[in-house]
């Protein structure tokens, strides 16, 4: 059984008619003239019915005559679907045409290689055996880094002046051990005039202490 409020046009439906259940299609849902309740229009696939959607006069839907009929919600279900395995495969058409370009096979280009692999060669290795029996003195690196960085400058022994070459830094004044550790605040020092200090000393403006670097005598 439907309910009425579920019923909608153009939905495929199967019907209780006559004792049978017939197939169709919902055209009307509504009231009729001089009809008490609400009823259905059903178009049949079959010529089992009686109106062609035609009521007292009044057309409320269109079909073929013999197939509609007027019938309430409650003989009237709808069809049950059925499940069904889909099967994706498909035939080509011999007749269709088929661009064979992007079927077909592209010759790819083979990659060069860039570089082929060392290979330590047997002088080679006889080399490094003697300069680590000590036989024969190591090669020294040559200096890859920029010539005028600090690093690469070359510095003369203290005995000798300082070379023009290297970079250094020259500080503002010579140290002491006689200088404080700890570095100056960075606040600068307010020294208050004493008339305004007095002042602000009886209205408590400091509580029980006073600024520092200030004095009352």
């Amino acid at each position: 059984m439907v309910f009425f409020h579920n019923i909608n046009p153009g939905a495929r439906v199967q019907v209780r008619w006559r004792g049978k259940i017939e197939t169709g299609t919902i055209r009307y849902a509504g009231s009729l003239m001089a009809k008490d309740g609400e009823w259905v229009g059903i178009e049949l696939d079959k010529r089992v019915g009686n109106t062609s959607g035609l009521y007292k006069g009044i057309q409320y839907f269109q079909c073929r005559d013999g197939h509609g009929i007027f019938t309430h919600a409650r003989n009237i279900r709808f069809i049950p679907s059925q499940r069904r395995l889909h099967d994706t495969f498909k035939v080509v058409s011999r007749t269709s045409s088929v661009d064979e370009t992007l079927f077909s096979k592209t010759e790819v280009t083979p990659v060069k290689s860039y570089s082929d692999p060392e290979v330590i060669t047997t002088k080679y290795l006889d080399r490094v055996k003697t300069m680590i029996q000590g036989e024969f003195p190591w090669p020294e690196a040559k200096t890859r880094f920029n010539k005028s960085h600090l690093v690469g400058a070359h510095i003369p022994s203290a005995t000798r002046g300082r070379g023009h070459s290297a970079a250094y830094f020259k500080p503002e004044e010579d140290f002491s051990f006689n200088k404080h550790f700890i570095s100056p605040s960075s606040i600068p020092n307010i020294h208050i005039p004493r008339p305004i200090l007095k002042r602000m000393l009886r209205s408590e403006y400091f509580g029980t202490t006073i600024p520092r670097y200030s004095s009352l005598s």
